[in-house]
């Protein structure tokens, strides 16, 4: 179940070490946890990944960019 939660927090550094800017690394890593919590909140999920969807909701409600959103490595 951790890989539902650090996946789309890995997603964050790995989208900006590509030279995505810091807005669109945001972007992807909450598009990432929205797939995941809707996973989580379906059928196909297990008791336990059903318990912890609102932990990921919380997560992703509260990510933020800190500064500049366009701002990009070298």
């Amino acid at each position: 179940m951790a890989k539902l939660f650090l996946e789309p927090s890995n997603l964050v550094s790995i989208s900006i070490l590509k030279g995505n800017s810091a807005g669109k690394a945001y972007e992807k890593s909450q598009d990432s946890m929205q797939q995941n919590f809707l996973y989580m909140l379906s059928s196909k999920a297990t008791n336990l990944e059903r318990d912890a969807a609102s932990f990921l909701w919380t997560n992703k409600k509260s990510q933020v960019v800190v500064g500049d959103k366009n701002s990009k490595l070298g």
